[in-house]
């Protein structure tokens, strides 16, 4: 009895680890092929971009299939062939071998054409919502043999040609992506495609590199005016200090006098010697007044987008007038420039393009950080 209690214990222990384990390849499989189906679409088709600079078109990324011309060259050589089976036709058979050497032939050249190409160098830079954002490629032809007639296509489905690559020599390819939204762009999935030399074939590859370029937001057409600044506050206050401040200062020029003119601006000891009324030019320290642009001074606007494009406005509006100005948005720190353009060794315009990129990532999805800010 012991021992048949110990022998059904056995059972029940392997029927139990068996349905465990029959739970577990049952659960397996949908994870299996899920992943199965991401490598499978990226290792045929480059789904996501992981592939790293430099990199070649190698046997494993190349793709081979006749054309429409082929096609119908095989279907010539197929009614060649009959024919000449019906008829027993001794020459029909020797052209038909030969075309279709011939036809083989045009397949390994296609395929050398492309195999062993080098993307070394992917490079891009910014442009405005609504603009081509362009992209620059350097291409290697690594190989003894020179390569003809390439073409080099973006997802847009932009066809770029290069009649000629020396061997051991590079040529550059522009391209330019159709820009949708503000934000980070990537460049996408690149197409390399030759039919050379005698278009029975064509052969392709692709790349995928991780190559983003920044789309800037639009400026609203027709913006309102600025938002008044705190000085304007206190304008009516400062009035007589900006009066004496105008007239304060080492003399700058000497211009002939125009009606209007405050007297007390005129050079009266140039009149003394007759060289007529002259008035006077001063150099004031007097610097434009900080602008703040608040995303609050957009609160009439309902859309984001449009409160952006009127905040891009306003940015480039201080900027045409060089009055240094700030910039504040929500969840993100101030940016402000409290100095004029071009001073401590900062370029010009390098603040509005700080200002339009925390705009162009503000709320569209892409990450705002001091990485991104740089």
């Amino acid at each position: 009895a012991l021992q048949s209690s110990i022998g059904r214990g056995r059972h029940s222990a392997r029927r139990t680890a068996g349905t465990a384990d029959s739970g577990k390849s049952s659960a397996n499989p949908t994870t299996f092929t899920d992943d199965n189906k991401a490598k499978v679409e990226q290792r045929f088709f480059r789904t996501r971009a992981l592939d790293e600079l430099p990199i070649s078109l190698k046997h494993d990324r190349i793709y081979i299939l006749p054309t429409q011309r082929g096609l119908l060259f095989i279907f010539g050589l197929l009614v060649m062939l009959v024919t000449s089976m019906n008829y027993a036709l001794g020459l029909g058979y020797a052209l038909c071998f030969l075309l279709t050497g011939l036809f083989s032939a045009a397949l390994m050249a296609t395929y050398r054409n492309v195999q062993g190409i080098t993307l070394t160098e992917a490079t891009t830079s910014h442009c405005t919502l609504g603009d081509m954002l362009p992209f620059e490629l350097q291409l290697e032809n690594p190989n003894r043999l020179d390569m003809h007639v390439l073409s080099v296509s973006d997802r847009s489905g932009h066809i770029t040609e290069l009649p000629f690559i020396g061997s051991q020599q590079s040529a550059r390819v522009s391209l330019r992506v159709t820009t949708e939204k503000r934000g980070w762009q990537s460049l996408g999935r690149l197409r390399v495609r030759s039919e050379y030399p005698l278009g029975l074939w064509f052969a392709w590859g692709y790349w995928h590199v991780p190559v983003h370029g920044l789309v800037l937001p639009h400026s609203e057409i027709d913006a309102p005016p600025l938002p008044h600044s705190k000085a304007d506050h206190n304008e009516e206050g400062n009035s007589e200090q900006q009066k004496t401040q105008a007239f304060s200062g080492e003399i700058h020029a000497l211009r002939p006098y125009q009606s209007g003119d405050n007297l007390s601006s005129i050079h009266w000891k140039s009149s003394a010697r007759g060289q007529g009324l002259l008035t006077r030019e001063f150099e004031t320290s007097q610097a434009p007044e900080s602008m703040a642009l608040l995303w609050e001074d957009t609160a009439g606007l309902v859309d984001t987008e449009a409160r952006v494009a009127r905040l891009t406005a306003w940015c480039h509006e201080c900027d045409d007038e060089d009055r240094p100005f700030s910039l504040d948005l929500p969840n993100l720190a101030v940016i402000s420039n409290t100095e004029s353009i071009g001073e401590n060794g900062s370029s010009p315009g390098a603040h509005l393009h700080e200002c339009l990129k925390a705009l162009a990532l503000f709320d569209s999805g892409n990450p705002i950080s001091d990485r991104n800010l740089k």
